[in-house]
C-alpha cells in the first residue's frame, strides 16, 4: 500500500477525533446549562407552590375566624366548651374530613383485582405518605385485607367484629 494513502487516512481520522472531542465538550456544556436551568425552574416551582399553599391557608383561617366571629352574635356556649373552627386538609372550612384509613379503603374498593402499596400511594399523592399506607395495610391485613403476590385486596365478606351481629342469607341482622 501507499504511505501517502495511509497518511491521508490517519489525518482524516485525527480530524474526525478532534471534531468528536469538540462536540463532546459542547454537549457537556449544554447539559450543564440544561441542568442548571432545570434546577432553577424546579426551585421556583417549589417556592411558588409553598407560597400558594400559605396564601390558601391564610384565606381559610380568615374565613374560619370570620365565621366564628359571626357566630358569636348568637348566645355563646358554656365556658368549658372551646370554640373550634374545623378546616380540612383541602383548606376549605367546614368540609367533612375523611380519615386516611378510609382513603386507603376507598382505593382498595376501586381495585377489586388488587393493588400494590406503591400504587395506592401514587393515587393518594399528597394525602397519605407511603409509610402510612404500609402501616394501614399491615393493621387491616388480618381483618379486612388479604395479600397475594404483592397486591392487597379487600376481603369479600369481612367477619363481623361484634358478637351481636349475625348474617342470615347475606343479610346483616343485629341480635337483640
Amino acid at each position: 500500500m501507499d504511505n501517502s494513502y495511509i497518511e491521508t487516512l490517519r489525518a482524516r481520522q485525527q480530524e474526525a477525533t478532534r471534531k468528536l472531542v469538540l462536540a463532546q465538550q459542547n454537549l457537556q456544556h449544554a447539559q450543564n446549562a440544561f441542568n442548571i436551568a432545570s434546577q432553577q425552574a424546579t426551585s421556583w416551582n417549589v417556592v411558588l407552590s409553598a407560597e400558594m399553599q400559605r396564601l390558601q391557608q391564610e384565606a381559610a383561617l380568615e374565613a374560619a375566624v370570620e365565621a366564628v366571629s359571626k357566630s358569636q352574635v348568637a348566645p355563646s356556649p358554656e365556658p368549658s366548651q372551646p370554640i373550634t373552627a374545623s378546616v380540612s386538609e383541602s383548606g376549605t372550612p367546614g368540609a367533612p374530613e375523611i380519615s386516611k384509613t378510609e382513603l386507603v379503603r376507598g382505593v382498595l374498593r376501586q381495585h377489586p383485582n388488587g393493588i400494590t402499596p406503591n400504587e395506592i400511594t401514587m393515587e393518594l399523592k399528597n394525602q397519605v405518605s407511603n409509610a402510612y399506607v404500609h402501616s394501614v395495610l399491615h393493621r387491616l391485613k388480618d381483618r379486612e385485607v388479604t395479600k397475594r403476590r404483592g397486591k392487597y385486596f379487600l376481603k369479600q365478606n369481612p367477619q363481623p367484629q361484634s358478637e351481636d351481629v349475625a348474617v342470615h342469607n347475606g343479610v346483616v341482622q343485629q341480635q337483640h
